[in-house]
Parts: C-alpha cells; structure tokens; sequence
C-alpha cells in the first residue's frame, strides 16, 4: 500500500452501452494490469494498483447507473510521488493527463447521472451479468483453453513497435507467429503445449512491464494475455457495405463481361437483322390481268446497314410477285421469284398469261406455274412444248422493248 505525500487525480465521467465487465477488460488491456471487482455502497467498483514510470498510480471504475439505451460509469485516476520522488507536481500532472488519455481514448465523456436515475433493475441484471462473464475462468488451464478456442475461431495477438512488429494466429491447422519489418521471422506450432509455452514466454515482459523486474503471477499473467487477443470481428452495416464494394464492382465487371459476350454473339447471328435499315418493296414495270388475280412485280432494297458513305453499288435488291384476286375476298399472295441480286438497271415487265403459266422478266425471263404454284424459268421448260412456244415468242419480239437485250 502507498503512502501519498502529493498526489494528482483526474476523475471522467462518460457513457456507453457496453456492459461493466466489456469497460473493465478495456481498462485492463490498455493499463496492462487486472482490476478487482467488488460492491461498494451497491455499487459495482473496479479497483487496481499499479505503477508507471516508476510513479504509483490507483484506478477506480464504477458503474454509476443504467439507462435505457446506455449505461453511465466514472473512471478516477490518481498519481502520486513518494516523499523521494523528484518529480515536481506539475510534472506528474502532466504525466497523468497523457497516460489518462491515452487509457480512455474510447470513452466520450459524459455528464454524471442525477441521484436515482436508471432502472435499478436494469442495473442489477447487468451487476449479476458481469459476474458471471469469467466466473468459469477461474485457473490457468481454463484460460489458456479460452485463448484456445478464439484463436481456432478467427481471433489473433498483434504487437508493434519501431521495427516492425508480430502477428499470431491460428492458419488451417496449426499455430502461426509471424513478425514483419526487419524480421521475418516465422514460426509454427502444431502442438497445443508447445504454443502456449511459446506465448507464456513471448508476453513475459508485457504481462509484468509495470512491475519489473518483478512478475505478476501465472494467473494474472494469463488473464492478461487473454485481453490482449483480437477477436474476430462482426462488421458494422457500414463496414460490410464498404467491403462489398469490391465485390461488387466485380460482379459488375463480370456480368458485364457476361452481358458484352451475349450482346456480341445476338450481333453475330441476330445483328444482320437488328441493325439493318428496314426497306419497303415497290411496284416495277406494267401490270397483268389473269382470269383470277391481278399481277404485278414488286422490287425491294434488301435490308442492309446504312453506312455514312453510301455505295448504291453494294446494295441488293429482290424481286417478288404480288397476285392480287380480283374477286375481292381471297387473300393477296407474295410470291418469292429472286433474292440479294445487284443493283442493276434491270428492265422488268409482265409479258403475259400462257394458259396456267404467267410470264414476266426481272433478272431473267421467269414464269409462275398456278397449278404447281412453282416459280420456273425457260430453262426449266426445255423439254416441254410449251418452251417451244415461248421460244417462237421471244425470236419474234426479240427487237420489241419487253425483251430488251435480246
């Protein structure tokens, strides 16, 4: 126990909706030092001892009250110099404040609740909750099976300083400690006992740096390391948000990917038809009268993409044959005579109906069959005598306009 000539205190109120025994563990990993619970004047107090620098220093947590959405605390801190110290009050001053700050840098300062203001229940279900958060660890072998088991679930002991630092955690089935700066040191524990007495001796000065050369005890040193590791963490809303960002953006990129490799293949079989200029047919030459339709030659553009410079002399063209009933009720019929032909000046007319053969010339001299509704051309005629005829027809009108070139 200390006995106080001069002293400095600093005294914080602040709220937060952790749990007593969630502010202790803070206070006890930043300080470095266990805090002994304990009810004083129904109040849960958090008391310890220790020292800085060589300057003792006494810390009190109390759980003031619990409100609804949040809980009030008061943390004292008070540094004092043995009659021999040499350090001037406002130097230990000085030192308090920015070791304080330092150990509350996670607590917003608060002010103090009014006299009777919380739920008394609240308050002790949280009091009985506290006890009860590390009633099991009570032996070494407890603890050490508690750093365990959050190392195999994720959780890890990070240190650094000026050269680098130290990462430990639990990778596929084995203990790993690996540094990083000027050492690249790695090591590897497949064994349970071989790790801990590994990480006994790693935490050795930092488990008792406030008491050097002393040591703490096994236990204390233990429950030390225990608040030292870094669990797992749940992200927040935010975070996970900000980490699926990243993701995101690559299933954007990918079904964009997807999206641009299907458009290019719809392009391939489908473009000719989707980005072609649509084109409309036009009747071309003279007009027919049969017993039972009126005929008539209709050229159209064949569907094409318009270009900025356009070469008529690329297009092509098509030809087809409008039978239009003269009765009135039946149906007009297209009839298909010839596909994608040049753009040429090609002279077209009807030349007349033989008996069940209409004859016409586009590209060539064509005729449609009524009975086999087949389109032919002379050439399909030639062992028949109706070729005959038509032949004796054409050498007689050779010279006329309707068989041009002829």
């Amino acid at each position: 126990m200390f006995v106080y000539s001069r002293m400095a205190t600093r005294e914080i109120h602040f709220q937060d909706r952790r749990p007593p025994h969630e502010i202790q563990f803070v206070l006890e990993r930043e300080m470095m030092m266990l805090l002994r619970p304990a009810l004083e004047d129904s109040r849960l107090a958090f008391r310890a001892s220790t020292k800085v620098n060589g300057v003792p220093y006494r810390v009190l947590l109390r759980f003031e009250a619990a409100l609804p959405m949040t809980n009030c605390y008061v943390v004292q801190f008070e540094a004092a110099a043995t009659d021999l110290s040499p350090t001037p009050p406002t130097g230990q001053r000085k030192n308090l404040d920015g070791w304080v700050d330092l150990w509350t840098r996670d607590f917003k300062a608060a002010a103090a609740p009014h006299t009777g203001e919380g739920s008394a229940d609240r308050y002790r279900k949280l009091v009985e909750q506290a006890e009860a958060a590390e009633a099991h660890l009570q032996s070494v072998p407890a603890i050490q099976q508690e750093i365990l088991k959050a190392l195999r679930a994720g959780a890890s002991f990070s240190t650094a300083h000026k050269e680098g630092g130290t990462n430990i955690c639990f990778h596929r089935d084995r203990f790993v400690r690996t540094d990083y700066g000027e050492s690249g040191l790695v090591e590897e524990f497949r064994d349970d006992a071989g790790f801990l007495a590994f990480l006994r001796k790693f935490y050795d000065w930092e488990t008792s740096r406030n008491i050097s050369p002393e040591k703490v005890p096994d236990y204390d040193a233990w429950k030390l390391m225990l608040r030292t590791v870094i669990p797992q963490q749940k992200p927040s809303p935010r975070a996970a948000a900000s980490r699926m960002i990243p993701t995101i953006t690559g299933y954007k990129v990918a079904l964009a990917l997807i999206v641009m490799g299907v458009a290019a293949v719809f392009v391939v079989v489908f473009g000719s038809q989707l980005f072609k200029v649509k084109t409309f047919g036009h009747p071309v030459g003279n007009f027919v009268r049969t017993k039972d339709h009126i005929a008539a030659l209709i050229m159209t553009a064949e569907p094409h993409i318009q270009l900025s410079h356009r070469n008529p002399g690329r297009e092509l063209q098509r030809f087809d044959l409008l039978l239009q009933p003269v009765d009135g009720q039946s149906l007009k019929r297209l009839i298909p005579i010839a596909r994608r032909l040049p753009r040429l000046q090609y002279r077209t007319r009807m030349l007349g109906e033989d008996g069940d053969l209409l004859w016409f010339t586009a590209h060539e001299i064509t005729g449609f069959d009524f009975k086999s509704e087949k389109v032919i051309t002379a050439s399909d005629r030639v062992h028949l005598t109706e070729t005959v005829v038509f032949e004796s027809a054409i050498v007689e009108r050779k010279n006329s306009s309707f068989f041009p070139g002829l």
